[in-house]
């Protein structure tokens, strides 16, 4: 686990980390062999890697069916530090959130407006935004 955030913060894009795991043999939570590049991006995002738990992100609406959706604002949303022991520091969690929001195709503008990049990556290296190949 810790590998993940470590070579992330090293580079590592999202389908190199997928390779790397299957070249390791390494198998997925539920045994299988073949890793999908969403569930290693929602494991680096998952707050509980650090300690922390964050109530209330999804919703169920329909108690008879059962579906729960992304609760954007429809409940309140709570978020409780230390909840549990750490596997990863809190810098190390944070500074792999920065990188990947810097890595976002979606440029969050100062006026709350949002737009998609053209490029793959956002300032990720120094001409990174100037420079496309």
């Amino acid at each position: 686990m810790k590998t993940i955030f470590k070579i992330y913060l090293d580079g590592i894009t999202l389908q190199q980390i997928k390779e790397y795991l299957e070249n390791k043999k390494i198998k997925t939570v539920t045994g299988k062999e073949v890793w999908a590049t969403y569930v290693i991006q929602k494991m680096l995002k998952n707050e509980k890697y650090k300690g922390c738990t964050a109530f209330k992100k999804r919703s169920t609406n329909d108690f008879i069916s059962g579906k729960r959706k992304v609760n954007h604002v429809e409940r309140t949303k709570y978020y409780v530090e230390v909840t549990h022991p750490a596997i990863l520091s809190k810098d190390i969690f944070d500074r792999v959130q920065e990188k990947m929001k810097r890595r976002e195709r979606i440029i969050h503008n100062d006026d709350g407006s949002t737009e998609s990049s053209k490029n793959k990556y956002n300032s990720t290296y120094f001409l990174g935004n100037i420079l496309v190949c």
